[in-house]
């Protein structure tokens, strides 16, 4: 396939990030979803139905391989450090200018004993054992503590015969075993001595093995290579476990002078997740850790990894565990969730809780933003739990998007599904999801009016809306307005005209990328202009993709030192890029010299087209849970939109951030000065004249985005199929074996034969 030979170069940081942003999302879109279905029976099909298939199975049967009951007992205070033994709960938080033990039940979160550690230092470590002392492990100026709280209240320093840190030796953990040992871990270098006798420094972990009176029993020493840190067992007891270079292995630790145990390899090749988790456990399963937003069990003897828990679908995030356990069958999670003024105490059991609705939210896969936003729904719900279905995490790209169509035509699917890596549109036409518009007019809260309704509108198929996202960019085509002079929505042989009669040519445009041809990045910004997707039909015979064709054979780019100096020169005319700020706007209008105007893109009206930049998301047609959905996806269009990552969805939102452009943002420097804050900066190496600072937008340029925004038309989107049925057609155009018309007849065939065998 040609592409342009114009690179983006290195004009500066600020350019640079605003395409990287733009191909991110773009990127993130595009997972291929070729597959090939048979034609179905023809006949009448109701609207809002794919075909006749039906089921009595309300979600997918992947949803989760083990069903979880859960509860959350909220405790009284946010530890830094908390552990769990028989039915208590032992946590440890600064207060003041002290640290604080509290010990709660864990039916209730009540607290139950309180002491007070007369001393401020860094928390290391908690531990309880079996008769219900408790031991503290602190830090401070490289020297460690150990604290003893005793079963009648008392507290004291627990004299040890061990250095408790310093020479270059950090403590990892302390913890109890079911004989009432104790155990210290350190991390550290020291010297190593060989079976030969040879001496070096090396890293090592060491782990001292005490009585209860906390004498010194014994230790052992394991030369650290990739990975060595220690778990703990069941019983307490700590296991050594370890990476070098014949792979994995556990090791028990002696628990007497001499004692000693061979390393218990694992497989040679272990899952690489293995090494990426974090809060390993020792269980008679296997090794239990959570590792990107789950709970995974690595068994040794089948030596595979099963994925538990999501813990979103337990109200948690990964990074605010403060630590697992496991219970018989039953997980034991305590957290702080996103830095609020309490812990929790979390116990998922298996079963599926009969009192709760599970509703299913099903993607290719999962991010962080919507592993948070799925955390939160639950943490607070007491009727419905939200599971998350990833679909690529048992297939691949193609597989992956195929599962998901059949469950949909089986009404097997998952009750929300989010868009990103889907064929969208081809699916919505042959009536897989719900009109949104139904639910807003019958929501006395959130109706139409909530939402930018030319984003909506941009969106609609056939005026149904389908999909929803909480923020959105905007792509149009923007010059110079002594070269614009205020025309808009222009078609492409105006802008050719318009070209021309600056001194300029076909390729005095910026903007396209080398990792996508230019035909994809035409077709992503104008397909809708080609395709009824409801009807499923199309035209790709029509002038207007003609001209697409013929603008992409003939687009070659051009390499320019510097952009500023191009712009300010004239060599380049217009740049088609992503709008997803004010402050964007300014910059711009800094770069170019003067007032920068939006002509659109050239084959659609209006003043460019909008792109969803945080996934989208829309209901299955065949949920049983309708209001359940609803409910979730207005907490995701009202909660979900991140500053600065575009323009969010909802309309007083968009205010507020029109609004705040045009503010200044003030900070104070290092000498303790209030200074204004550069929201947008532009810099090209060896030109001191191309350097633009954006402090904050004038009313005027913020009026200038809210009125693109209110014409945006169509949405920017990749159908992936139907683009590579362009492209490979195109080619033999852009070689000059067949006309346009040739091609394009060509490719009206494919795509319409491609749309009847998907309706």
């Amino acid at each position: 396939m040609k592409k342009n030979n114009s690179f983006l170069q290195q004009y500066g940081v600020e350019i640079i990030l605003l395409v990287v942003i733009a191909m991110l999302a773009v990127v993130l879109v595009i997972v291929l979803s070729s597959h090939s279905k048979g034609k179905r029976e023809a006949g009448s099909k109701a609207e809002g139905s794919m075909s006749a298939v039906e089921s009595d199975q309300d979600s997918s049967e992947d949803a989760a391989d083990q069903k979880w009951s859960i509860t959350h007992v909220a405790l009284p205070q946010a530890f830094e450090k908390a552990t769990v033994l028989e039915d208590r709960i032992y946590g440890c938080y600064y207060e003041n200018d002290v640290i604080m033990i509290s010990i709660c039940d864990m039916a209730t979160g009540k607290e139950v004993e309180r002491h007070e550690i007369p001393e401020f230092e860094e928390i290391q470590g908690i531990t309880a054992d079996k008769d219900g002392e408790v031991y503290l492990v602190t830090e401070k100026n490289g020297q460690g503590t150990i604290w003893r709280i005793g079963t009648d209240g008392t507290v004291q320093r627990s004299e040890t015969q061990v250095a408790m840190s310093g020479n270059g030796y950090r403590i990892l953990l302390i913890c109890s075993d079911n004989s009432g040992r104790r155990y210290l871990c350190y991390e550290g270098d020291d010297i190593y001595e060989e079976p030969s006798g040879a001496k070096f420094a090396t890293a090592i972990l060491r782990v001292y093995v005490l009585d209860q009176d906390m004498n010194y029993v014994c230790k052992t020493d394991v030369k650290r290579t990739y990975l060595t840190t220690v778990i703990t067992g069941e019983d307490g007891a700590p296991v050594i476990f370890g990476e070098d270079g014949d792979g994995f292995y556990t090791q028990k630790i002696g628990t007497k002078e001499g004692e000693s145990f061979e390393q218990v390899r694992m497989d040679d090749v272990m899952p690489w997740e293995l090494e990426r988790g974090n809060g390993y456990l020792l269980t008679e399963q296997g090794i239990l850790f959570y590792r990107d937003g789950a709970l995974q069990l690595y068994s040794m003897e089948q030596a595979k990894t099963e994925k538990l828990l999501e813990l979103s679908a337990a109200g948690i995030c990964e990074e605010d565990v403060i630590s697992i356990g496991m219970k018989g069958e039953c997980i034991e999670i305590i957290d702080q969730y996103k830095g609020s003024d309490h812990s929790e105490y979390t116990l998922a059991s298996p079963g599926e809780d009969a009192s709760r609705q599970t509703v299913t939210i099903g993607m290719m896969f999962l991010n962080d933003q919507m592993r948070e936003m799925i955390a939160a729904y639950n943490r607070k719900q007491t009727a419905v739990t939200l599971v998350p279905v990833i679909y690529r995490e048992k297939y691949d790209q193609e597989l992956a998007y195929q599962r998901l169509t059949m469950e949909l035509f089986q009404g097997k699917a998952p009750d929300l599904i989010l868009t990103d890596g889907i064929d969208f549109d081809v699916l919505a036409g042959a009536g897989a999801f719900l009109d949104l518009y139904s639910l807003m007019d019958q929501d006395p809260e959130y109706g139409r009016d909530t939402f930018v309704k030319s984003v909506l509108k941009a969106h609609e198929i056939n005026g149904k809306l389908y999909e929803m996202g909480p923020s959105f960019f905007l792509y149009s085509m923007f010059g110079a307005k002594s070269v614009v002079k205020g025309r808009s929505g222009v078609g492409m042989q105006e802008l050719l005209q318009i070209l021309r009669e600056n001194g300029g040519d076909i390729n005095s445009i910026y903007g396209f990328s080398a990792d996508e041809s230019v035909m994809t990045t035409l077709c992503a910004l104008g397909m809708d202009e080609f395709i009824d997707w409801e009807a499923g039909t199309c035209d790709f015979t029509q002038e207007g993709f003609l001209d697409v064709l013929n603008f992409a054979k003939e687009y070659q780019g051009k390499f320019h030192e510097s952009l500023y100096n191009a712009l300010h020169e004239k060599e380049l005319l217009f740049v088609l890029l992503m709008i997803g700020s004010v402050e964007d706007y300014s910059l711009w209008n800094g770069i170019f010299g003067e007032t920068v105007e939006f002509i659109g893109y050239p084959t659609t009206h209006g003043s460019g087209t909008v792109a969803y930049f945080t996934a989208g998301l829309t209901i299955n047609a065949k949920t049983k849970h309708v209001s359940e959905c609803w409910d979730f996806m207005k907490e995701y269009l009202l909660s979900g939109y991140r500053d600065e990552l575009g323009f969010p969805i909802v309309r007083e939102q968009l205010e507020e951030v029109l609004k705040a452009s045009t503010e200044e943002k003030y900070m104070i420097n290092e000498v303790g000065k209030r200074e204004r804050c550069i929201k947008k900066h532009y810099q090209e190496r060896d030109n001191k004249k191309a350097t633009v600072n954006v402090y904050k937008a004038s009313q005027e340029e913020a009026n200038v985005i809210r009125n693109l925004i209110e014409n945006v038309s169509g949405k920017h989107a990749y159908h992936i199929e139907i683009v590579k049925i362009i492209e490979e057609e195109a080619e033999s155009c852009f070689q000059g074996q067949k006309s346009a018309e040739q091609v394009a007849g060509i490719i009206q065939n494919r795509v319409q034969l491609y749309l009847h065998e998907n309706q």
